[in-house]
């Protein structure tokens, strides 16, 4: 089967980690996980498989504001479908126009983005409008979960021409 490239807005999800000699802990991880499991590098050994699962899916992150992560996948067709299937998951569009725009608005307002953010001539410039910050983002007080500190704005985790460059 053909693999195809999206982006996708995606939620930062919380897990309870328990490993040997340790209390549980929650640990925050990209939403994307769920459906392309084999992503985190730091578990694989041979550098030219990072990132890739059996089915040569793959898929990268930069985080954005509003606890949430820009993704960039490679994948099968049923994996996008699935994907969309997700309504924690929000698809951008090939085809940048006021139509998809306002259809995407209030998604970016609930993140944090004011409307002249989401003002852009084309997909790959509206990208790189998101990915200028991220949110910071802590435990809470019962160290459990995580959440947004405020409006604060920290500097990227990456940029998008680094997603791109992992997802050619």
């Amino acid at each position: 089967m053909a693999l195809s490239r999206h982006w996708y807005i995606a939620p930062m999800l919380t897990a309870r980690l328990e490993r040997a000699g340790n209390s549980p802990h929650a640990a925050l991880y990209c939403g994307m996980k769920k459906f392309i499991p084999s992503h985190y590098p730091e578990n694989d050994v041979d550098p030219a498989k990072r990132g890739v699962n059996d089915r040569g899916e793959k898929w990268d992150e930069v985080e954005i504001l509003g606890n949430h992560t820009l993704v960039l996948v490679q994948a099968q067709e049923d994996t996008h479908t699935a994907i969309r299937a997700d309504n924690r998951f929000a698809v951008l569009p090939t085809d940048w126009n006021p139509s998809n725009r306002d259809a995407l608005l209030p998604k970016l307002r609930a993140l944090g983005y004011a409307d002249d953010e989401s003002v852009a001539p084309n997909i790959s410039q509206l990208l790189r409008r998101l990915a200028i910050a991220r949110s910071e983002i802590r435990k809470n007080a019962s160290q459990d979960d995580f959440e947004v500190v405020g409006t604060k704005r920290l500097p990227p985790s990456k940029t998008v021409d680094d997603v791109e460059r992992r997802v050619p």
